[in-house]
């Protein structure tokens, strides 16, 4: 999961009702250099809005897993890769295993492996929201959603997004951050930020204007629902499941891993007894696949193993094979797994690196925001100015120049994961 826009908000010190485009006179803009945030920068010409916002996150995190090998925040991936060979292209594998006696090591384009499985995301469940006060100043911070979920579910498992009849103009529902989740049994109780909460087809209006945070519609079961989309700034209901990363799946499409063969120009020469459209095909694009499955030997580095393998329904066993028979080395392996950094700290890294992407202020003047003015400061223009002198060094790293790229690129640099040596 990528970085939240109000983890970003609460990093650079901005207020996430004004971040959310909401305002009252609970929460006023109180001097001519704040505002509220928009939702796209051509709505407010001067600043920049949550859309740049997220893509600047966005593109904060692929430059960073460019450069340090691995992505900074956890996240699902399936890749294929090629299967390895042996040094020595004039010879063959014909079993699973390596020179130790160990299943074959495969190593994945990226560090920070945590598990082997497919991304599996239980039925969506519609869900009542609950405003509440819990502070006593007449603002409903706090959203409380009650669902069951799934048994087994934890709490970094719970997902919640909106309703699709609150989208508006979005395509798909981002997922909405949570305060905090707590599961007993199959009941999970859900805190959420009130800000988070705003309903997303109010954000698709040409005119960029205030919204109340204390218009939300207070579920009784006595009124009817309006319909959608409704009248009020925050939604009344959202839609929860649980997402994980399941190592059982026993199909193609949900196994661990999966290996493939190409077909040959002369199959006669080798033949391989896994479902294909023929043994004996000449067609170049035919394939044939099998099940592996495995676990992670050396998380750091993403150093996995696989093994060919075949599931018994009625035992719900699974046993591994050995030997490919008469059948060479698989030329490719599709692997799904989950990755990513858990570290906390590298979300300051990500914000102040997505501050230094953005073109604008998110503000009328710097002032208003000093932690996102200080990381957009551009270092090669300190001529003739009272800014502290900045290494050459600095100036030329691959991100570039801003003191947010600066301090991404220092960081980078003591925790990136080393690929290879040049002689």
């Amino acid at each position: 999961m990528t970085l939240a826009l109000s983890e970003w908000y609460d990093i650079m010190g901005i207020n996430p009702w004004h971040g959310f485009q909401l305002s009252n006179e609970l929460v006023p803009i109180d001097s001519k250099c704040n505002t509220i945030t928009c939702e796209r920068a051509w709505m407010d010409a001067d600043r920049v809005g949550r859309h740049e916002i997220r893509r600047a996150i966005n593109r904060a995190e692929e430059l960073m897993y460019q450069y340090l090998h691995y992505w900074p925040t956890k996240r699902h991936r399936e890749v294929t890769i090629p299967y390895p060979r042996l040094g020595n292209h004039a010879l063959q594998r014909y079993t699973n295993s390596d020179p130790t006696g160990h299943w074959i090591s495969l190593q994945l384009p990226e560090g920070h492996v945590h598990k082997l499985g497919y991304l599996a995301e239980s039925t969506k469940v519609l869900a009542n929201v609950v405003y509440s006060d819990m502070d006593g100043d007449n603002l409903y911070e706090t959203a409380t959603v009650t669902v069951s979920v799934p048994a087994g579910t934890l709490p970094d498992e719970v997902v919640v997004q909106f309703d699709p009849l609150d989208l508006g103009a979005l395509p798909e529902s981002p997922d909405i951050p949570v305060r905090k989740v707590t599961v007993n049994g199959t009941t999970a109780t859900i805190l959420i930020d009130a800000w988070n909460l705003v309903c997303p087809d109010k954000y698709q209006r040409a005119r960029c204007s205030p919204l109340n945070p204390n218009s939300f519609y207070a579920v009784n079961p006595n009124n009817p629902k309006p319909p959608k989309p409704h009248q009020y700034t925050l939604v009344y209901d959202v839609y929860v499941f649980r997402r994980r990363t399941d190592p059982t799946g026993t199909t193609q499409n949900t196994a661990q891993a999966v290996l493939i063969w190409e077909s040959e120009p002369y199959p006669t020469w080798s033949t391989c007894c896994y479902n294909f459209v023929s043994d004996k095909t000449r067609d170049p694009s035919a394939l044939r696949y099998a099940i592996a499955r495995g676990e992670v030997r050396d998380s750091r580095t993403g150093i996995i193993y696989l093994g060919d393998s075949v599931y018994d329904e009625a035992s719900q066993s699974w046993s591994g094979k050995i030997s490919w028979s008469n059948c060479r080395t698989p030329d490719r392996v599709i692997v799904r797994y989950e990755a990513g950094s858990t570290d906390n700290a590298w979300k300051t890294v990500i914000s102040r690196l997505a501050a230094a992407e953005l073109t604008r202020p998110i503000c009328a003047c710097s002032n208003a925001n000093k932690e996102l003015a200080e990381w957009q400061w551009d270092l090669s223009r300190n001529g003739g100015t009272d800014e502290v002198y900045s290494s050459p060094q600095d100036l030329t790293n691959p991100l570039g120049a801003r003191r947010g790229h600066i301090y991404a690129w220092r960081s980078i640099q003591q925790l990136q994961r080393t690929i290879g040596f040049l002689a």
